[in-house]
């Protein structure tokens, strides 16, 4: 684990956290816990199997590790997309794709509430979702309670990177899907793919990926 500081001249840090680390992995989520001050890890791939476990980080003055047990049923999965939904407490996981003992991509929603006894469920959403892929981007877009969705890539015969942007609006119950259709010249089908939300300029800024 390593922090960036941002104030005077930038400087990286290894953090060196106590507890037990999660196990060594690729393709996992990460968000921050604003309430709590922690980030938490989900799932990813050990390079035979998707996982479904969740560790926090603390940040505080003594950084340290430690698992979450949470209830319900638990989505395995890699590469994947993940929010924290400010509105609800909660952790929102988008598609990706699993690698126990055979390759397949989703495109289901699930819920972790963090509230009390962390559980997860899937979340339902009406609509027609995105088509199934892997490494694509998210974020929250809170003024509107909303996840965006972008990119990422699927493979049936062959590979198909994807640029469509895909919005899931959170103020209908249950959660409904759109196709957004931005103007402008689209950025190129890409997969794992930097993405995040320019809060004063209320736009999305995307870096770099793969094709």
């Amino acid at each position: 684990s390593w922090a960036l500081s941002l104030a005077g001249s930038p400087a990286w840090t290894s953090l060196a956290p106590g507890g037990a680390l999660p196990d060594l992995r690729a393709g996992a989520g990460a968000v921050f816990d604003v309430p709590r001050a922690r980030m938490l890890v989900v799932g990813g791939t050990n390079g035979v199997a998707a996982t479904s476990d969740v560790a926090a980080l603390s940040l505080d003055a003594s950084p340290s590790w430690s698992p979450i047990t949470a209830d319900g049923g638990t989505p395995g999965r890699n590469y994947f997309s993940t929010i924290y939904d400010s509105h609800r407490d909660r952790l929102v996981v988008f598609g990706g794709a699993y690698n126990n003992g055979t390759l397949g991509f989703l495109n289901d929603v699930w819920q972790l509430t963090l509230s009390g006894t962390p559980a997860w469920s899937l979340l339902p959403a009406n609509g027609t979702p995105p088509h199934v892929r892997d490494s694509q981007s998210a974020i929250y877009d809170q003024l509107r309670d909303r996840m965006i969705v972008f990119g990422g890539y699927f493979s049936t015969s062959g590979f198909n990177w994807l640029n469509d942007t895909w919005a899931l609006d959170f103020t209908t119950s249950p959660a409904t899907w759109a196709q957004l259709a931005p103007t402008g010249a689209l950025p190129s089908p890409r997969s794992l793919v930097s993405m995040i939300y320019d809060a004063p300029h209320d736009e999305l800024v995307v870096f770099g990926g793969s094709y």
